[in-house]
């Protein structure tokens, strides 16, 4: 169970670099508010994922936490990352 659960954290965290890679370069040449929040997002999940990993095998603070809890738990974070990146920025725009 361990394994599985290691992969699947370890996918979830490949894809929210890959994005946020991609994020990042359209920053750079749009400018835009809504890639930027994108970004955060992506840093803050990545940051998750890789303390639920440290944690989960140097110390014993998740032990008692189910593997499925921690993956619905990385898919929520990275949904709310991505709604935050599409509707973020057109939410707070202000007209010009």
């Amino acid at each position: 169970m361990i394994a599985v659960v290691d992969i699947s954290l370890g996918i979830l965290m490949g894809v929210s670099l890959f994005l946020l890679i991609l994020s990042v370069t359209s920053y750079r040449r749009s400018g835009t508010s809504q890639m930027l929040l994108a970004s955060i997002g992506f840093v803050a999940h990545s940051t998750l994922t890789i303390y639920i990993l440290v944690a989960g095998h140097l110390t014993d603070v998740m032990a008692n936490v189910d593997g499925v809890q921690l993956v619905a738990l990385d898919v929520s974070v990275l949904v709310v990352a991505l709604l935050i990146g599409v509707l973020g920025g057109k939410a707070f725009a202000r007209p010009s």
